[in-house]
């Protein structure tokens, strides 16, 4: 997750926030290949991600006048209110517009658009200005805590003992609200009424579930014809008993390695995770390396990851099915939600949730009216 975003808030609105331990991933990094010169050979690196005036002068990523762009672009950016234009920069334009007007090389534009703006592919060149300055922005923002006894290191977070203590909390929030919630089920069957709207499900093993709506992960839906494959995601889980060399001695990080350093379609992404966030014991690390598949060998399209990460004990590798569902209207009151990316944030699946959320309950989610009271949070019906 990212502090202070949309994603946090949901968990917050939905009262399972506060029953996770959140530890910050300590440092961010972005990969980057060295053509090398006289005195160095060609090889990729790593490098700290830039988020502060500190950070871009002290960082190895650029060349002495390249940081004092690089800071005109961030002061550019860090002034924009979304009432003018700054003078004559157009922020309708697209984004590569803008940048040139600053002169920023291609490489720090791509550590830019792929590590600040969170893009997985090189789209952000041709978007509107406006619209990656605002992920930028968010970024940035994101480093920004609220409590001012924590100071985030990078705008990621991670749950201590991992993801599923999240829906582990959801889980009990179904049982509280007369939910019934279902993992890794056979669904032989859906039953409909005689409006043809969903009545229930069949399991393999004979058992009826009935309900007014069902929310369905979309995997399960396969089957019956209601959803369509897009893509198709790799994620290597990897055990060491070393760091990644080249972080220094943090225990957690995330690295993002641009498509255009490594001439592939889309970016890869790294997450490390240590024995601070108690995912293993102390001395070891679990790595998850995830990437959209191009239908190669896959050794071959996480090759660079694996440069970086170096020796590993143990590698296990599965290949994901992207689905989404195929009518979007969702009239038969089956719910399906689109699959996850290879992202190592869950940012990008915000829109999905928002959407969803609304066509269930037809209603709009309004963060800045949820209620204070825990008690009345509790009570308030958002936990659909």
């Amino acid at each position: 997750m990212m502090t202070n975003s949309p994603i946090t808030k949901i968990l917050t609105l939905t009262d399972v926030y506060h029953y996770i331990e959140w530890k910050n991933i300590e440092e961010a990094f972005v990969y980057q290949y060295d053509k090398g010169g006289m005195f160095s050979s060609a090889r990729g690196r790593i490098y700290k991600v830039p988020s502060s005036q500190d950070d871009i002068v002290n960082s190895n990523l650029m060349g002495m006048f390249e940081k004092n762009r690089c800071k005109k672009f961030y002061n550019f950016v860090r002034n924009y209110n979304g009432n003018n234009n700054n003078g004559e920069i157009n922020v309708n334009s697209p984004f590569n517009d803008v940048v040139q007007q600053f002169g920023l090389e291609l490489n720090t534009i791509d550590f830019i658009g792929h590590a600040v703006a969170l893009y997985s592919n090189n789209s952000f060149y041709h978007d509107k200005a406006i619209s990656v300055i605002k992920n930028i922005n968010f970024y940035l923002n994101c480093l920004e805590s609220k409590n001012k006894n924590i100071y985030y290191t990078t705008p990621f977070i991670f749950p201590i003992w991992g993801l599923q203590k999240i829906y582990k909390n959801y889980e009990r929030q179904f049982y509280l609200s007369d939910f019934q919630y279902e993992k890794n089920c056979d669904v032989e069957d859906i039953l409909y009424d005689e409006d043809n709207k969903f009545k229930g499900i069949k399991t393999s093993k004979g058992k009826y579930i009935y309900g007014s709506i069902l929310i369905s992960e979309p995997s399960y839906m396969k089957k019956f014809n209601k959803v369509e494959e897009k893509n198709r995601v790799i994620r290597r889980i990897c055990l060491m008993n070393h760091p990644i060399p080249d972080i220094g001695d943090c225990d957690s990080c995330q690295i993002i390695i641009p498509q255009t350093q490594i001439g592939k379609k889309n970016d890869i992404f790294i997450l490390q995770l240590g024995y601070g966030h108690c995912v293993c014991k102390k001395g070891y690390y679990v790595v998850v390396i995830s990437t959209f598949d191009d239908n190669t060998d896959i050794n071959r399209q996480l090759a660079p990851a694996m440069e970086i990460i170096g020796d590993t004990l143990e590698c296990l590798d599965k290949v994901y099915t992207c689905y989404e569902p195929i009518d979007k209207t969702f009239n038969d009151c089956i719910y399906i939600s689109n699959s996850f990316k290879p992202h190592s944030h869950f940012e990008n699946d915000y829109d999905d949730i928002i959407d969803e959320f609304q066509k269930i309950t037809d209603t709009k989610l309004e963060f800045e009216s949820a209620p204070k009271n825990p008690v009345e949070q509790y009570n308030h019906n958002y936990n659909v």
